[in-house]
């Protein structure tokens, strides 16, 4: 089956451990430009899933420099190693409107973004502005199709890229040592490390749970940023609050380098006032040689320790605020100085891009597997088509209606079965669900047959639907099979049932009428009344009455509201009485019945009782030869009372036997009779099971058939009651 366009699938990468990967090899370069951006390049491309990248930077003469690529030729590469900021290039553009730019590549402007293009044979040139503290740092530049859309990847990794390139310019015009550069970009590594261990996107079908113990912890990741910038700046003590309101603490609050006991001591996390409210209320960096002397001091807790030096900055990307991080006493000096201010701000906000995009990565995360876990459970198949790489993926029940495991690299190459019409014709590939939802259309049939590649057939509703993002763009489609056996066999045996009612309850009824119209025809010429005609009409009356009260007790049973009146009652004494009151309507069949052993009372309803064994009986008399013995065996078995009725019949076919009790189910011999609507076992097996027990047959063919019915025995102490159905 293909369920879409055929494409080579790609493997995807999740978004946290591409861009951890970059700023781990970004944490690994100097402070070099070009080394640095070079040195991450295919880390870059792979974040962007782009077979070309280049990234430039801002020169001090006004000039963008092409600091790496990837993906050119050496040629291209030298055309482009420079370029004015007025030129026609799309990464000049980008830089002087500072807006990120997507445009077709036939219709660049300039002839080496055409070049760049025809050599990635990409349809389309993408332009994002590397931006860190306001500051358009550079511009980076890949080719793509117009289906790959890398979503929050992209903002990752040019977040990622900018603020690296912030660090070396910060080296470059001497406001970081080389030492403390060093450290900063160490740290970089360690935040990569840690967005590392952000889940991952269960991508490989819908069965993965999700799992608790990945959760993303933010009081951990905090602490570690904590204690990094600490050691970077040597503070003495580092804190991250998260909080703007003056009437509530700080939540989380997270200390490190604190002395021990002294949380506890105080009793409570401080709250965004005072100093501490500058930062937070304010969003303004604080850089204090001794906190007494700013104006919005209000005091220390006894309990705490000493602060002298403070050094407090926004965990900020610029747009939100996460948290605020500050920093107590400098260690081996009065007060942080300005290249500490600079070194903290540029970490925090990597710290601040790098913590909103885990916590948005475990969101997402969050949801979809919750929502993978609720399309497992659908008992619909259901499954997604990515547009963009062709991935198939599956929950268990399409997998199951499909008779094997769907693998979602594989996407339309594998060989899933076949969609056909109701006639037998296969769809055409453009004609499935799948591919028309990748085109936009929504369908809906409902007569369709599913051949699987073993050869079965099972009848199946098809759905299909596009899936879109909020912003309209095609992301895949969506299709939903539906095992709809159950619903055609029902329809199957309505029509069954229908035509069987009709039939039967017609010849009845026509007798009756013809025998009305002779006694009418009788009373008019001034006969007297029949008295066979009169016997005619009560047998008539008698068999639609057992037709209606079959049709009643079938309804009961489905419901579960079988009336019982039981009553202890001896099965040996009550089988005999009701062999000698039936003997005579079974033909010319003896019937002997045998009683094996001491018999202990049931608890039984004797109308219900008789109704079972009559039928029994009246079958086995039926489809027996005639002048045939039908044998009745009582015994006690498995602390109960069972009851077997034996014929010398033609027996059942063993393929009948599964369905023999199944409601309208008639057996060949039964349909071979036309007799009857196929209601009898399964009102016997419902009545049966009604009293807590149990009806089973044996039979082989040209030998006979056995039945047994078992109940159980009357609880010592039992008395008679009466089981009123549910309402």
């Amino acid at each position: 089956m293909t369920l879409g366009a055929r494409r080579e699938p790609e493997r995807l990468p999740s978004e946290a451990s591409l861009l951890a990967d970059l700023l781990r090899r970004l944490g690994e370069r100097s402070a070099d430009p070009h080394r640095l951006a070079a040195g991450a390049m295919e880390a870059l491309a792979a974040a962007l899933g782009a077979p070309c990248a280049l990234v430039f930077a801002v020169d001090p003469t006004d000039a963008l420099r092409l600091v790496g690529a990837r993906g050119i030729d050496a040629e291209l590469e030298a055309r482009v190693s420079s370029l004015a900021f007025d030129g026609k290039e799309l990464a000049a553009e980008c830089v002087a409107t500072g807006a990120a730019l997507r445009i077709d590549a036939a219709g660049a402007r300039a002839e080496t973004d055409r070049a760049m293009a025809r050599r990635a044979r990409a349809e389309q040139l993408r332009a994002v502005p590397l931006v860190a503290d306001g500051v358009t740092l550079g511009a980076l530049v890949f080719a793509t199709s117009r289906a790959a859309d890398p979503g929050p990847r992209l903002e990752a990794a040019a977040g990622a890229v900018a603020l690296a390139l912030a660090a070396a310019r910060a080296r470059r015009i001497g406001s970081l040592t080389h030492h403390k550069l060093d450290r900063t970009l160490g740290a970089i590594h360690e935040l990569g490390r840690r967005l590392a261990r952000v889940p991952q996107s269960p991508v490989s079908a819908f069965s993965a749970p999700l799992d608790d113990e990945a959760a993303f912890d933010v009081r951990a990741f905090f602490a570690e940023l904590a204690e990094q910038v600490r050691d970077l700046v040597g503070a003495e003590m580092a804190a991250v609050g998260v909080g703007t309101c003056p009437e509530r603490t700080f939540d989380p609050w997270v200390a490190v380098g604190v002395p021990e006991g002294m949380e506890r001591a105080v009793g409570r996390h401080p709250r965004p006032v005072g100093t501490l409210g500058v930062v937070a209320v304010g969003g303004a960096t604080v850089r204090l040689r001794d906190v007494r002397e700013h104006p919005a001091f209000v005091g220390i807790p006894p309990e705490h320790a000493d602060i002298r030096s403070l050094l407090a900055v926004p965990l900020s990307t610029g747009e939100e605020s996460v948290g605020n991080l500050y920093l107590a006493n400098k260690r081996g000096g009065e007060e942080f100085d300005e290249a500490d201010e600079k070194t903290v701000e540029m970490f925090a906000t990597l710290a601040a891009s790098g913590f909103r995009l885990s916590t948005l990565l475990h969101r997402s995360e969050h949801d979809r597997s919750r929502l993978i876990q609720i399309i497992a459970a659908e008992p619909d198949g259901v499954a997604f088509v990515d547009a963009a790489s062709g991935w198939i993926l599956a929950n268990r029940a399409f997998e199951d209606l499909l008779g094997r495991r769907v693998r979602p690299e594989e996407g339309a190459r594998q060989e899933l079965g076949v969609v056909c019409r109701p006639d037998g014709s296969a769809l055409e590939a453009d004609d499935l669900a799948a591919a028309r939802a990748l085109r936009g259309e929504t369908t809906s049939r409902d007569d369709l047959l599913l051949v699987r590649h073993d050869g079965t057939r099972v009848p199946v509703a098809e759905r299909g639907a596009p899936v879109r993002s909020a912003g309209g763009k095609l992301l895949g489609a969506v299709v939903v099979l539906r095992d709809v056996s159950l619903q055609k066999e029902v329809e199957r045996l309505r029509e069954e049932f229908a035509a069987m009612v009709a039939h039967d309850l017609r010849n009845p009824i026509q007798s009756m009428l013809l025998q009305l119209e002779l006694l009418r025809s009788d009373a008019e010429q001034g006969k007297p009344t029949s008295d066979a005609a009169l016997d005619r009409l009560d047998r008539i009356g008698a068999r639609l009455a057992r037709m209606a009260g079959d049709l009643l007790d079938t309804t009961r049973i489905e419901l579960s509201r079988v009336p019982l009146s039981r009553v202890p009652l001896d099965l040996a004494e009550a089988t005999r009485a009701l062999v000698d009151r039936v003997r005579a309507t079974i033909g010319d069949h003896a019937i002997e019945v045998h009683v094996t052993g001491p018999l202990e009372t049931a608890l039984v309803d004797p109308t219900r009782f008789d109704q079972v064994l009559t039928n029994l009986l009246e079958n086995a008399g039926k489809y027996s030869a005639s002048g045939t013995t039908v044998e009745v065996e009582v015994r006690a078995v498995d602390d109960g009372v069972e009851i077997a009725v034996t014929d010398r019949g033609a027996g059942i076919a063993p393929d009948e036997l599964p369905k023999l009790f199944d409601r309208f189910y008639q057996a060949q011999r039964a349909r071979e009779r036309k007799s009857g609507l196929g209601l009898g076992l399964y009102i016997t097996k419902g009545f049966v099971e009604a009293h807590g027990g149990r009806i089973d047959v044996e039979s082989a063919v040209g030998r006979g058939s056995t039945f047994r019915v078992w109940f159980p025995r009357a609880q010592p102490g039992a008395s008679p009651s009466r089981d009123r159905p549910a309402a």
